[in-house]
């Protein structure tokens, strides 16, 4: 679309989903590459942005209730998942695992949020702030700039074991 800003695009199996800059605000669409067909996931008039899919998931950030929540869509229901005080950002899904970031404690944290139990897990509480978090539902990654540079964490969910992967003296970031 020529009117249009398109970004951030995410894929799982034959289906994209991206973020598309339209009449002044950001809303997630979903492309099914089998079918050839669009729509838009979810139709508000605030912004919608860091859209990822699954197999039954997409999930984003949404601030439709004046500050950053996590929303999702599964089988045509759509969800508020995260929700509350602080800004909840940076969602990805992965079968029933959601990691995300959240700032209620005053800086930028890891959560996981079990889509099944729907019970949520931090996972990370440095100092400094825990950014781009991705999971593949056995482990957690993600940058943290704890010691002035950043190095990548990983989490391992069934063992709840964090170890450090890089410590070097520049910055490892975006794993």
């Amino acid at each position: 679309n020529s009117s249009s800003l398109d970004i951030h695009p995410d894929i799982f199996n034959d289906r994209v989903v991206w973020q598309s800059y339209v009449s002044s605000v950001w809303q997630i669409y979903s492309y099914d590459i089998s079918s050839e067909s669009s729509e838009l996931v979810s139709a508000t008039n605030t912004d919608q942005v860091s859209p990822d899919v699954s197999a039954d998931w997409i999930v984003w950030s949404d601030y439709r209730n004046g500050n950053w929540d996590i929303y999702g869509v599964s089988k045509g229901v759509e969800y508020a998942l995260v929700s509350g005080e602080g800004a909840q950002t940076q969602a990805r899904v992965f079968g029933d695992s959601l990691v995300y970031v959240d700032d209620v404690n005053g800086n930028e944290d890891v959560y996981l949020y079990d889509l099944v139990s729907e019970s949520y897990t931090q996972i990370s509480s440095g100092s400094g702030e825990d950014l781009a978090p991705d999971t593949d539902g056995d482990y957690i990654v993600w940058q943290n700039n704890d010691d002035g540079h950043w190095d990548i964490y990983s989490y391992d969910i069934s063992s709840k074991e964090t170890i450090i992967l890089s410590e070097e003296e520049g910055d490892e970031s975006l794993p």
